[in-house]
C-alpha cells in the first residue's frame, strides 16, 4: 500500500494534471495508437518480418505501453485495495511460469 501511494503521489499525480489539460479525443488517440502499435510491433517481431535485438524490442514496447498509460490518465487516481482472492490465481500463474522456464529451457 505504501509503494502504491508513493507512486501515485510522486509520479502519477503530476502526469495526471498534465493529461487533464489535453482534450479527451487526443487522449483516446494516444491510447488507441499505443495499443495498435503494440499489436503491430508484436506481430511483426514474432512473425520475423522485423528482426532486431531484444533491447530494441523492449524499448519500442515501453514507448507504446507508455502511450497507453498516458492515454488512460485523466480521472481521479486512488489506491486500489488488495484482495487475496485475486492474488492467488496470479501467484499460481507466476509460479507455473517459473517452473516452465526451468523445465523448457530454450537457451
Amino acid at each position: 500500500m505504501f509503494i502504491q501511494k508513493a507512486l501515485i503521489s510522486i509520479l502519477l499525480s503530476p502526469l495526471n494534471t498534465l493529461m487533464k489539460k489535453l482534450p479527451q479525443k487526443l487522449r483516446d488517440a494516444m491510447f488507441i495508437t499505443g495499443g495498435a502499435g503494440l499489436a503491430v510491433h508484436f506481430f511483426m517481431y514474432l512473425s520475423r518480418i522485423a528482426s532486431y535485438r531484444f533491447l530494441y524490442f523492449f524499448v519500442i514496447s515501453c514507448v507504446f505501453l507508455g502511450l497507453v498509460i498516458l492515454g488512460s490518465l485523466g480521472g481521479d487516481i486512488k489506491p486500489v485495495r488488495f484482495r487475496k482472492i485475486l492474488f492467488l490465481p496470479m501467484a499460481a500463474t507466476g509460479l507455473f511460469m517459473v517452473v516452465s522456464s526451468f523445465i523448457n529451457n530454450v537457451d
